[in-house]
């Protein structure tokens, strides 16, 4: 909650990492707040990756984010097929 007041007051830096961009992307949807689900969404999309996949399917799904899905579902796509069937695992 702390973060979303410092974005709501200009106080957080340009650049978020994975765990606040997650953070805030949740909050976003819980008040509603269309720029910062935007600004938390390009974020997550930029962190697409075989560790972070199902986490970011995971908020996609429950968010209804189809842009972060489409991103997430092509990199997967791209990956080597050992690295898919270990995902697809999961």
């Amino acid at each position: 909650m702390q973060l979303l007041l410092e974005w709501i007051y200009g106080k957080v830096k340009a650049s978020l990492t994975l765990s606040q961009a997650a953070s805030l992307f949740q909050l976003a949807h819980k008040f509603d707040i269309l720029e910062l689900q935007l600004q938390c969404e390009q974020t997550l999309k930029a962190s697409v990756a075989m560790e972070t996949y199902h986490q970011l399917q995971d908020l996609a799904t429950r968010f209804d984010c189809t842009p972060l899905m489409q991103v997430s579902f092509q990199n997967i796509a791209t990956c080597p097929t050992p690295c898919r069937s270990v995902c697809s695992a999961a």
